[in-house]
């Protein structure tokens, strides 16, 4: 009976151990801004800062998320697709030269290591947007229309990034969002939608 108790307590020592041992390969990673944003044709750094141990030699991976799924940027020491010949690393963070605005997207730091019971893993994920003047709308505006009938105005610019925003303005007055209010309604019921840029 007495070596039944020397069982358990040494299973129970080995668990520690070996918990101990997991948490000494442990590795965590942090960025210093979750949200960058760049001007096209300047620079943009995606910053990221791992803590392992000085015993660990870890790898490094970046990755983007796109529409087509998820892609290496930075795959085995070397940097890939677009970001070839525009990027380089600043110890672990990413320093990408003239973005545009492809460029833009979720970007995921991943830092990993080889631990005595499985690979520990630890990530950042940084948001790059990357910020493009607007251009001159193009607007089509009827130069008449008879009296209680329905008009659309529209007012358009593909160039702008993020996807730019609309203002309409009645004899110099802002109409607000919401349909038919504010000081410039007079005698005129409308619908304004400012991501769309029609009224």
């Amino acid at each position: 009976m007495a070596s039944r108790p020397c069982l358990l307590l040494l299973l129970g020592a080995l668990g520690a151990l070996s918990y101990h041992n997991r948490m000494a390969y442990g590795i965590s990673v942090r960025t210093d801004n979750n949200h960058v944003q760049a001007e096209e044709f300047k620079e943009a750094i995606l910053s990221c800062r791992p803590s392992v141990p000085k015993t660990i030699t870890p790898r490094i991976e970046w990755k983007k998320r796109g529409p087509g799924g998820v892609s290496f940027v930075y795959y085995n020491s070397a940097f890939t697709g677009d970001l070839k010949g525009r990027a380089e690393m600043l110890n672990i963070g990413i320093r990408i030269r003239n973005v545009t605005r492809k460029d833009s997207g979720e970007y995921r730091c991943e830092v990993s290591a080889p631990g005595k019971q499985a690979q520990d893993l630890a990530e950042a994920t940084i948001t790059l947007t990357v910020l493009v003047a607007s251009a001159t709308p193009t607007c089509e505006v009827p130069s008449s229309a008879m009296s209680g009938t329905v008009v659309e105005l529209r007012c358009k610019e593909n160039e702008g990034s993020p996807a730019s925003e609309y203002k309409w303005f009645k004899n110099g007055v802002a109409l607000v969002e919401t349909s038919g209010t504010g000081s410039a309604k007079a005698n005129i019921t409308y619908v304004l939608n400012k991501k769309s840029g029609t009224l």
